[in-house]
């Protein structure tokens, strides 16, 4: 689709932004939130728009009235670029919806600025002021966060004497992060959990051996946004605690993809699917270990 487009070269310029960076802030705001109704189901664009009113308005009281009209002039631009109004191009594609998606999200957020910026003079809260430097309250942008998940899932372990088990296991991590901009945030921390595994094949006496044992790791995540489209590229060194001991460090590297939704107060929840692989050097009477892990994480990011 038009609107997803590959998360590095939005970092490198290429996703179409107003210049002005209060503009530039609120825009993005207005998209998260209009993407996240979107995801969820967007109905009569009268109501809906009236509900995500409130999360608009706590970033449009936040820039110049100037500013604003600015950045509606700017979206009136783009929707003809799209080749909009949405219903004519709607129309002429034959009734294809998918066709015009990103102008159909264009004039969403065109039409919930338009609302919100009716209802500011009344509705603004008189403690927030205009900020000449708004980079957005729905993105991370020169900001420092903290980034909390549980990180779990399903596993195929593969190790050098040949045996192959099955299992699983999950995690909590806490990382620190910091938005280099809308598009890049880049995190490490530490994780402690546990994993488990069934043999797939019986010992000698015909019993399934199970494998439980604690795990920790350092994680390095680095996490390209595309709205609200998340990719996760991650490495972590790993150890188990063995024989009253921590094992020689392995790796994982994984990929990941999924979602973040509508800021709440100082979080904004994520959720996303990963690919890993893992490795684990011979350690003591263990062998070394490859690992296919398949899972969710599930998390919440801080931002003051």
């Amino acid at each position: 689709m038009h609107r997803i487009v590959i998360p590095l070269l939005a970092t490198c310029g290429c996703a179409t932004l107003p210049t002005q960076p209060a503009q530039r802030g609120l825009y993005q705001d207005a998209r998260q939130i209009v993407e996240t109704e979107e995801r969820l189901g967007w109905q009569v664009d009268r109501l809906t728009i009236e509900e995500i009113t409130p999360a608009m308005l706590m970033s449009l009281c936040r820039v110049e009235e100037e500013q604003r009209l600015g950045l509606l002039d700017w979206l009136d631009q783009r929707i003809e670029t799209e080749g909009g109004p949405a219903e004519e191009a709607w129309l002429a594609s034959g009734k294809n919806l998918s066709a015009i998606s990103e102008l159909l999200t264009l004039e969403r957020i065109r039409a919930a600025l338009e609302h919100a910026d009716d209802v500011a003079a009344a509705d603004c809260p008189f403690y927030i002021e205009p900020d000449p430097d708004f980079r957005g309250r729905q993105v991370e942008t020169g900001r420092f966060l903290l980034i909390g998940e549980s990180f779990g899932g399903l596993a195929l372990l593969i190790r050098q004497d040949g045996s192959i088990g099955l299992g699983g296991g999950g995690s909590l991590r806490l990382l620190a992060a910091y938005g280099f901009d809308a598009n890049v945030t880049a995190g490490v921390g530490l994780e402690g959990g546990g994993t488990g595994a069934i043999d797939a094949a019986a010992d000698a006496s015909g019993d399934q051996q199970i494998n439980v044992r604690p795990m920790g790791g350092v994680p390095f995540l680095l996490r390209f946004k595309d709205n609200t489209m998340m990719y996760d590229l991650e490495v972590a060194g790993l150890t188990q605690y063995y024989q009253d001991t921590l094992s020689t460090p392995g790796l994982r590297a994984s990929f990941g993809l999924g979602f973040s939704s509508v800021r709440i107060g100082a979080f904004m929840p994520t959720a996303s699917g990963f690919l890993a692989y893992e490795f684990y050097p011979a350690f003591r009477d263990l062998p070394a270990q490859h690992g296919i892990r398949l899972g969710t994480k599930v998390g919440v990011n801080f931002i003051p």
